[in-house]
């Protein structure tokens, strides 16, 4: 069995040390894709859900901005990961 992880948001202090990338959600947008893009690791998908507090791409909607944090080592430190 596993257990659920314990994942936590960043602080604000921690926040704004972060470069934030903004995209405009639109159809055949995949998140992965932009893990990709933006990180060179289309498996940390998660990062960006997670970021924007969304569990997947299906709750997204069109016209809505994503927000993209970078660079991803910090994001993952600040996430306990």
């Amino acid at each position: 069995h596993y257990t659920t992880p314990e994942l936590r948001y960043p602080t604000l202090d921690e926040g704004r040390r972060l470069q934030v990338s903004t995209e405009i959600w639109k159809v055949g947008d995949r998140l992965f894709k932009y893990a990709d893009k933006y990180y060179g690791a289309p498996k940390k998908w998660w990062v960006i859900a997670w970021y924007n507090g969304l569990p997947s791409e299906a709750d997204f909607t069109i016209g809505q901005t994503v927000y993209i944090p970078t660079p991803l080592s910090e994001v993952l430190d600040y996430f306990g990961y």
